[in-house]
């Protein structure tokens, strides 16, 4: 009733973005080297359903980034900025779905999608969206549809955006 009595109950393990549009840019464009946050989190909220949270956001492929040898050269990693930050500007970031336990932010599991994702959605609809669950299943929408196991996380099926259906 009164955000005053509000307490931190828990954080989770995994460092999760801050939202659309999170990084902090001067009127310059300059981003602090030490900022951490990716900022492309896209518009989804978190769904708690059975003592589970589930938050579908975009987020950043480290093995592919420490990889690229143009992500390493980039002048913020150069001056110790994580190198997740300069993820959006290097093609590593992937849709990915996380459940954590709703009572101690423990992370239970973790699906990436096997494509990497583009450009940033540039709207409150499309990418990024609010991840929906129904009798068991989580769907997400990315690259398409995909439907998960709410329970493990393995994905059940994927239908691609450009995929057609008469009817």
């Amino acid at each position: 009733d009164n955000l005053h009595d509000a307490r931190l109950v828990w954080v989770a393990e995994e460092p999760i973005t801050d939202g659309k549009g999170g990084v902090p840019k001067a009127a310059f464009g300059f981003y602090p080297a030490n900022f951490s946050g990716w900022g492309y989190g896209a518009y989804a909220s978190p769904i708690v359903v059975d003592g589970r949270v589930y938050l579908h956001l975009v987020y950043p492929d480290r093995e592919k980034l420490l990889a690229d040898d143009a992500a390493q050269d980039d002048i913020l990693v150069r001056r110790g900025a994580d190198i997740e930050l300069v993820a959006g500007g290097h093609d590593a970031r992937r849709y990915a779905v996380f459940c954590f336990d709703a009572r101690t932010g423990r992370t239970l599991w973790r699906w990436f999608d096997e494509a990497t994702f583009g450009q940033s959605s540039s709207g409150k609809s499309g990418k990024g969206l609010t991840a929906c669950h129904f009798q068991g299943r989580i769907y997400v929408r990315g690259r398409g549809i995909t439907c998960l196991d709410a329970s493990t996380g393995k994905m059940l099926w994927q239908k691609s955006g450009r995929d057609k259906t008469d009817g």
